[in-house]
């Protein structure tokens, strides 16, 4: 049983492993574990690899039956279970036979092969879940694997628009169809897995018989849509990075992986016309990620409001090249139009869902963990928003404030919680979404694209850095708390026994969070885990020189308005 017959065929492989069976033994059959035998023939990454991997472009070269491999976000999980029956009699056309055949796998009798029996003594039913996954929203073409594949338009399937976020070419969906699984609960709402399976696809019905299984049929399997059986799963790594993996090497010692750091502050800097500062904080932005929750509150996030954008072309130059260095991401406008006639978070209590039965519709929201999602605010132009509207920007503020985000159920809501990297582009310090740090851009500074597209070495180790970075674990000694805890103690009294000066901010409980989250960022942006005296000096000295030119900023605004702003953070 070769590699290439488990792919090719693997149904008949399935057939083999299975042995044959009579009607009077169904009864005391035991079933192999075919999940773990397809496991152990592909255990190592290279065989994983020779899996033809599923997507737009390369199902039209993809035959039914064939095993392959679907890297996708799960959209929807909550469709209705459905029955199938583990065996039907069937009759083999070429040879007359009346054979029991094994369908745990599959959903259709292909009639050129055989022709179904009746089959009501032999019976066994089982139930299936069904989820719909998509491919991942936001995954841009440098982190996507590369296939030789080409779709040549000849197979018609159903696009349903609706429960894709974001608008691509490249959108694919199926239905993924689950067995006995054991580990059902890791299989939560958008996130991001690598099913292998075996793909069912039939699009006219023609020379196809039913199996009689759809007991519980529901309107997504009815749709000419792409199935696949699923044998197994692997949560997908790396943040769907795949220069991680070469860029670990180049990582052996402390003086490498400063002299990277270095290296792509410099790089950055130098694609914002020299500025140091949005090279940093943007480096810590998506270097963070929440990695722990105290009741409502997403501890470790770091939204960051880059203003003094000039137009929306500036954003979109920015955006580009962050597009360059992260492996998911999504650009999100707020045009009137979209504002108040689209859903940005997912929901049921629409049109779509209750007359065409497609379940949960998507929004330009539902995200992978991972995502780094910039908000280009200089697109909003004067006009009125309605309800639609309100709610959105709603919606977007609860993101930024709680990292969570309200689907809406049709008879109930539900939060769901994110995990999101928060960028806002914005020409004046943002005032509809709450961002923990703001850096105003140079004025006078131009955004180098064109330097930031041409150098693929120096790209490459910025991806693999970042999300290197992002996962690694981080402490605090004990002294270094106690230090850092008396500290904010002493300036919050000295504070208070100075003059009272409603201009400045009082310190507070955030305060103390944001600084501690930013000598986190500083410290793992650095390659290290622990944070250490030199660190936190350089953290508040670099916070310092942010609020100064920030406060300059500020001023300078105000005296160009003629209206007063609050220092903000």
């Amino acid at each position: 049983m070769t590699i290439e017959n488990f792919i090719n065929n693997p149904l008949n492989e399935i057939e083999k492993i299975k042995g044959n069976i009579s009607i009077n033994e169904i009864s005391t059959f035991q079933e192999p574990n075919i999940s773990e035998i397809f496991k152990k023939k592909f255990c190592n990454e290279n065989d994983i690899e020779k899996i033809p991997l599923l997507n737009k472009s390369s199902f039209d070269s993809l035959k039914s039956g064939t095993l392959v491999r679907f890297q996708c976000m799960i959209q929807d999980n909550g469709i209705d279970s459905e029955l199938y029956s583990l065996f039907h009699l069937v009759k083999d056309r070429n040879s007359n036979e009346q054979k029991v055949k094994f369908f745990k796998y599959q959903d259709q009798i292909n009639e050129n092969d055989f022709e179904y029996l009746d089959s009501e003594d032999i019976q066994t039913f089982r139930d299936r879940q069904l989820i719909y996954c998509i491919n991942i929203p936001g995954h841009n073409a440098w982190a996507k694997e590369k296939i030789s594949s080409q779709n040549d338009g000849n197979k018609k399937y159903k696009v349903i628009n609706e429960k894709f976020p974001i608008e691509s070419d490249d959108n694919f969906g199926a239905i993924v169809k689950l067995y006995d699984p054991d580990d059902i609960d890791e299989l939560k709402l958008n996130s991001v897995f690598e099913f292998i399976g075996i793909l069912e696809y039939n699009e006219h019905h023609d020379n196809i018989q039913p199996t009689f299984d759809d007991l519980d049929m529901n309107m997504l399997s009815s749709l000419p849509l792409p199935h696949i059986h699923a044998l197994y799963w692997n949560k997908v790594k790396n943040n769907s990075n795949p220069a991680i993996n070469s860029i670990k090497n180049q990582l052996l010692n402390d003086k490498a992986i400063e002299d990277t750091r270095n290296k792509i502050v410099e790089y950055v800097s130098n694609v914002f016309g020299g500025d140091e500062l949005i090279a940093e904080y943007l480096l810590y932005n998506l270097v963070s990620r929440i990695y722990s929750r105290i009741d409502t509150l997403p501890v470790g996030k770091f939204s960051l409001n880059i203003c003094n954008i000039n137009d929306s072309k500036q954003a979109a130059k920015i955006y580009n090249f962050i597009q360059n260095i992260v492996p998911k991401s999504h650009y999100l406008t707020l045009e009137h139009k979209k504002l108040n006639t689209r859903r940005l978070a997912p929901s049921m209590n629409c049109v779509e869902t209750l007359d065409h039965g497609i379940g949960l519709v998507s929004g330009e929201l539902q995200l992978s963990d991972g995502t780094v999602l910039v908000v280009d605010e200089t697109t909003i132009q004067e006009g009125k928003i309605d309800n639609t509207g309100v709610v959105n920007i709603s919606i977007l503020n609860d993101l930024f404030q709680n990292q969570k985000i309200t689907y809406d159920f049709n008879y109930h809501t539900l939060d769901f919680p994110a995990n999101i990297n928060l960028i806002v582009l914005s020409e004046a310090k943002s005032k509809l979404f709450p961002c923990d740090c703001v850096v105003p851009l140079q004025n006078d500074l131009t955004i180098n694209q064109d330097f930031a597209i041409n150098d693929n070495e120096t790209l490459n180790i910025i991806r693999g850095f970042i999300d290197i970075m992002k996962v690694s674990d981080y402490k605090i000694d004990q002294d270094m708390a106690n230090d850092i805890s008396k500290e904010f103690v002493e300036k919050r009294s000295a504070q208070s026994k100075e003059k009272q000066d409603y201009t400045k901010k009082i310190l507070g409980q955030d305060d103390l969070l944001y600084q501690l989250n930013l000598a986190r960022l500083y410290t793992l942006s650095h390659g290290q885990t622990q944070l250490t005296k030199e660190f936190w000096l350089n953290t508040k000295e670099l916070e310092e020189k942010r609020q100064k030119v920030l406060d300059n900023y500020l001023r300078l605004k105000s005296q160009t308005s003629n209206k007063t702003q609050n220092p903000l953070r």
